[in-house]
Formats: C-alpha cells, structure tokens, sequence
C-alpha cells in the first residue's frame, strides 16, 4: 500500500527544519506507532529518517512508519510465506 508523503530527511530539506512543538510532535505520533508494533509483537530494527514518511496537513507533520522489511517477531511466526 502506498503512504503519501515524503520522508523525513525529504520533509526537513524541503520545508526546512520543523519546528520544537512539531519535532517533538512528531516523534511522540512515531514512537506510538512502533509501540503499537511491540504490542503485536514486531520489532522493526530499521529506524531512520528514510522510514518515516511525513504528511503536512495544515502545518502538523503527520508521521508514518514504513518498510518493516527486516522487522523480527517477538512472540510467534508472523507467517510461513515470504512477502
């Protein structure tokens, strides 16, 4: 599925550096997402600028994390076919 957007490194070099609020903003929004994972047990093991693809609407940069390519599971097989 495709997420709309740019990623981080593409937002700040576009749009210049955010601001302490959406910085901050931001990071808390990613940090629930890859809390949501651990809570289904995924471990993405890549974090980077490039894996967290940014929308700004009306000025709030609105993160997503993607690509959970190397992802490792804590609790159980996610599945048996490769993806």
């Amino acid at each position: 599925e495709y997420v709309d957007g740019q990623d981080l490194s593409q937002t700040v070099d576009e749009h210049g550096p955010l601001s302490p609020e959406q910085a901050v903003d931001c990071i808390v929004q990613a940090a629930r997402g890859l809390e949501f994972a651990h809570q289904k047990g995924v471990i993405h093991r890549d974090i980077k600028p490039s894996n967290i693809m940014i929308t700004l609407i009306d000025d709030r940069a609105i993160p997503k994390v993607i690509d959970f390519g190397i992802a490792k599971a804590t609790q159980q097989s996610l599945t048996d076919k490769t993806l």
